[in-house]
Order: structure tokens, then sequence, then C-alpha cells
């Protein structure tokens, strides 16, 4: 079971089977849409789902894509770093930059978001295109002084009068955040990658684990792992959680 890219932050949408390519599990949910069934919405979604069928899809529902661009689209990832190899030359009028930090468990951490609409031929081809994204994060070790850099890259068709350069950096982060909240519990602790179960009962399973997910994070819950843990040792802990009391 795959994910739909999630457009909140803390709930999954819906899930199709996918065997194979992701983005045959996205199609396969936005066919299920109405005529307008992502009006006002950002699909955020990795790699994975970069195709231009998809992106095909999103825009005329209403909604706008941000999809982040790796080797798997070589060409257009070639093309992005022209673009951006250029900005750092001589920045042209609407290319924007925004820098930011943040401090959290004794490390800094500093985002650099730059955005053009200025798009090669090949990148207009794609479906809706408006910008191409760049994210630099730099994450620095207050204590031991360590510094560990990563470099992003995405396409959007959110244009520059719709999200500035802020907020562009902001959607990406929510993707992370997804991946860190959602995925991750879900794949690592609750183990539903390597779930063997198939048909109807691996639906209900990924129904239940996301419900628990949810629950997890409307309570506030922070150490998920810990919790869990603590459920499986004391299920009478796990009724309490739910409201429900053994007598």
């Amino acid at each position: 079971m795959r994910p739909l890219p999630q457009m909140n932050r803390r709930t999954t949408l819906a899930q199709a089977e996918a065997e194979g390519r992701e983005d045959q599990a996205l199609l396969e949910l936005l066919d299920r849409l109405g005529a307008e069934g992502l009006k006002g919405k950002v699909a955020v979604g990795d790699a994975g789902y970069l195709y231009p069928e998809s992106a095909g899809k999103v825009v005329p529902k209403g909604g706008a894509y941000l999809f982040v661009l790796k080797g798997n689209q070589g060409e257009l990832l070639a093309w992005a770093l022209e673009v951006f190899k250029g900005m750092e030359e001589r920045r042209l009028p609407g290319e924007t930059e925004a820098v930011w930090n943040l401090v959290r468990d004794g490390e800094v951490w500093t985002y650099r978001v730059w955005a053009s609409p200025y798009l090669p031929e090949e990148i207009r081809a794609f479906p809706g295109c408006g910008q191409v994204v760049r994210m630099e994060r730099e994450v620095v070790h207050k204590g031991t002084g360590e510094v560990r850099r990563t470099v992003s890259y995405a396409l959007t068709s959110l244009g520059p009068e719709v999200a500035d350069v802020r907020r562009l950096g902001e959607l990406l982060l929510s993707r992370w955040e997804v991946e860190n909240r959602s995925f991750w519990v879900r794949g690592v602790l609750l183990r539903e990658d390597a779930c063997q179960v198939r048909g109807v009962g691996a639906q209900v399973l990924a129904a239940l684990q996301a419900f628990l997910v949810s629950l997890l994070h409307r309570q506030g819950v922070r150490e998920k792992k810990a919790a869990l843990e603590a459920f499986s040792f004391n299920p009478l802990a796990a009724l309490r959680f739910l409201g429900l009391y053994a007598v």
C-alpha cells in the first residue's frame, strides 16, 4: 500500500495499491476525484510522482503540485541546475530567495530557498510547471560543530503570484514532516512495508494504522516508539489511550 502525496500534515487522505511505480497509484486516486476534487489544495510528493501524467491530472482538477526533482528525471534535473547556475551569476527580475534559521534539539538549521519562473523550453513542456525550486539545508550541531548539508530541487505549478519563495520552502519542508511523522512511523515502527497481508486484509490494516498514527498526532504524543512499546507490553494502557476501560 502506498499513500497519496499528503495534502495536509496530519492525515493520510486516501490509499491505493501500487505495484511498481507509485505514480500509477496516484493516477488511480486522481481518477476517483470529481472535476474540482483538488480545488485549493497542493499535492506535495517525492520524485516518484514527478511524471507528466501525474502533473497533467492534478492541475485540471483545480489543484497545484510541488514534486521533488531527482536523478530519475535526469534531463529535467540538468536543466534545473542550469537555471540556478545562471541565477548565481546574475539574478533576473522575478527570481527570488529566502533564508531563515531554526534552532531545535541542540542544532541550528538554516534553510536557503531559491525560485525561478524562467524555465527552459524542456521544463516548460512539463504540464503546468510555473517555477523551479532549489532548497539548501545546512544543519550545525551546536555542541560538536558537525555540519550536514543537503540540496533538493523541485518543480511546481504554483506561480510567484500565488506562492512566494518562502511558501515554496515551507511546502517542501511539509513533505519531510509527513515523511518523519507519518510514513516513517508506519513503515518502520508499524512495519507496514514488510507486511505480507494482501487484498482486503491489507486495506483494513492500512486504515487501522492510519487511524492510529492520526490519533497519536492528535493526542500530542511525540515519543511514538516509546508509546507503541508501552502499549505492546501493557494492552490495558492502549485501551485507556483509546478511552476504553476494562472492568
